[in-house]
C-alpha cells in the first residue's frame, strides 16, 4: 500500500471519524439528553401546525356554505375559527345532515354548561 497524500488523507478521516464516534458513544447520555431538549422545544410548533391543518377543513366549509353571502368578511374567519373550536360535532353533523345527532349532542352539552354553572356559583364567594 502506497503512502502518497490521497491514501493519508483517507486515513487522517477515518482517525478522525473513529474519534468522533467513540466521544459519542462514550457520553450517549448526554446526547440523548440533548435531543429530548429539542424535542420538548419542537413538539409544540408541531402540535399547533398540525392542530391549525385539521381545524382549517371545518373552517373552511363553514366559510363556503355558512357565510358565502357575507359582505363583511373581516369577521367570517374568526367567527368560523370560534364555531369550529366550540363544537366540530356540529360541523360533521351539518355537513352530513344527521339532525338527531346534533340534537342529540345540543341536550348533552346544555346539561354539561347547567353543572359547569352549578360549580362555579359553589367557589364563588
Amino acid at each position: 500500500m502506497d503512502l502518497n497524500k490521497k491514501n493519508m488523507k483517507n486515513w487522517m478521516l477515518l482517525i478522525v471519524f473513529a474519534v468522533l464516534v467513540y466521544g459519542v458513544v462514550q457520553r450517549i447520555e448526554i446526547l440523548a439528553a440533548g435531543f429530548a431538549f429539542l424535542y420538548s422545544i419542537i413538539m409544540p410548533f408541531v402540535l399547533g401546525a398540525a392542530m391549525a391543518f385539521i381545524l382549517n377543513i371545518p373552517m373552511h366549509f363553514l366559510e363556503k356554505r355558512l357565510f358565502r353571502k357575507a359582505k363583511k368578511r373581516k369577521f367570517v374567519r374568526p367567527v368560523c375559527l370560534v364555531l369550529s373550536i366550540c363544537d366540530p360535532d356540529c360541523v360533521a353533523c351539518g355537513a352530513s345532515g344527521s339532525s338527531h345527532y346534533l340534537c342529540q349532542h345540543q341536550q348533552k352539552y346544555r346539561g354539561f354548561s347547567s353543572s359547569c354553572a352549578r360549580m362555579g356559583h359553589e367557589y364563588l364567594p
